[in-house]
């Protein structure tokens, strides 16, 4: 490869995937395309067991309510995982679009001017 060594060169481990779906009037959710069986805090621990730094993308049915995320969040701390991405899928373009979660505000009609 380009004459490279393979010290030279960098493993990129996989992310955790993360989907949620909506199945009727329930969230569904999948682990690395494994039915959840066990719960998604078993799951996400395995994932801190493998490495405390896990890379893990949540994938969301744009049909689940957005408090999902919240619900997610909090497993994976309890999971002690802080490196956690989130993205709405549209399934009729093919796009996704990812939520960056900032720090928590006040609702107002006047924000402070910064």
């Amino acid at each position: 490869m380009n004459g490279s060594t393979v010290s030279e060169r960098t493993f990129v481990k996989r992310p955790f995937v993360v989907r949620a779906d909506r199945v009727g009037h329930k969230i569904r959710y999948r682990v690395d395309s494994m039915p959840d069986a066990s719960g998604l805090l078993f799951a996400l621990r395995h994932a801190h067991d493998r490495d405390a730094n896990a890379a893990v993308i949540v994938l969301l049915d744009p049909r689940v309510p957005l408090d999902e995320i919240g619900n997610v969040d909090g497993t994976a701390a309890k999971a002690q995982l802080t490196n956690v991405r989130y993205f709405i899928l549209n399934n009729e373009t093919g796009y996704r679009w990812e939520i960056k979660c900032g720090p928590s505000m006040r609702i107002t009609t006047n924000p402070p001017e910064n």
